[in-house]
């Protein structure tokens, strides 16, 4: 059996778990709860700041997303997300700094159910997205990745809460034997928020937020082979506040892991820091 280089095998150690939720867009609801108007946008700039490290290595990572939703009409919204990383390791005395774009990512939302009462509003809507190999060799999973889920939607006065099931299918097409090819990603998240009226009226209101959010990421493959310290489920737990007008919404959130089973030998799960803008035009 070959055997996977060390180098790749630590950065797999380093970055395998970070895939899913980086790219899926997990803090302050995922970006399939984006629902502009029909013929509007919502953008979307976050910030997004973590760290972690090992006895072998030591990573931190900033991230830019930038995600771009269109209202084709009031039941159809279509997503463009691109991601600028900058990551920093040191591995044995040495660093070595990368900045540059990830992959390009596209998703469909379509909203097949809704129910308006007086007591509650209900919405469910299936979503469907393609990852592209466009990043920088750097960030660049090299693969197509299909990425399909389940969005639900609940508000009943000032209560809201949002559940996205979602899975990753990694490696679709494209790639090499030379590619390292990340495990397929299962999730779960959920959003609970409470509107709290600024100055009596509805016009702008404060969200304290919590969200809980489950991964879980098979093994990774390079040269078809498997690199067993890559995969596992983590559990996170995610205090945040959100401010929202009716074209404006500033956000933030602390992302803490509370739970993790991982495989073989692995940093802990990172702890992550987030901040963002939301603009409807």
């Amino acid at each position: 059996m070959r055997h996977p280089p060390l180098v790749v095998i630590i950065m797999a150690m380093c970055l395998s778990l970070h895939a899913g939720s980086a790219r899926g867009g997990g803090g302050i609801s995922v970006d399939a709860g984006l629902t502009p108007p029909e013929g509007r946008y919502i953008l979307r700039a976050q910030t997004r700041y973590m760290t972690r490290s090992s006895g072998m290595s030591d990573m931190t990572m900033t991230k830019f997303p930038f995600v771009l939703a269109y209202g084709v009409r009031s039941d159809l919204t279509l997503l463009a997300k691109q991601i600028v990383t900058h990551r920093s390791i040191t591995m044995g005395g040495n660093k070595k700094n990368e900045t540059g774009f990830d992959d390009f990512f596209a998703l469909v939302k379509y909203k097949a159910y809704r129910r308006n009462t007086r007591q509650h509003t209900l919405g469910i809507a299936p979503t469907l997205g393609l990852e592209m190999p466009t990043g920088n060799d750097a960030f660049s999973s090299g693969t197509y990745n299909l990425a399909g889920g389940l969005y639900f939607s609940w508000r009943s006065g000032p209560w809201a809460a949002d559940l996205n099931m979602a899975y990753r299918w990694n490696g679709l097409a494209g790639g090499s034997n030379s590619v390292l090819i990340a495990g397929d990603v299962s999730s779960l998240y959920t959003a609970f928020s409470y509107q709290y009226s600024i100055g009596g009226s509805a016009y702008s209101s404060l969200f304290p937020v919590v969200e809980l959010s489950y991964e879980y990421a098979e093994t990774s493959r390079l040269d078809g082979d498997i690199v067993h310290n890559t995969g596992g489920s983590v559990l996170y737990a995610s205090p945040g506040i959100k401010y929202a007008s009716p074209s404006l919404i500033l956000e933030a959130l602390v992302r803490i892991p509370a739970s993790w089973q991982l495989n073989g030998t692995q940093p802990d799960p990172a702890f992550l820091v987030l901040a963002g803008i939301r603009l409807l035009f």
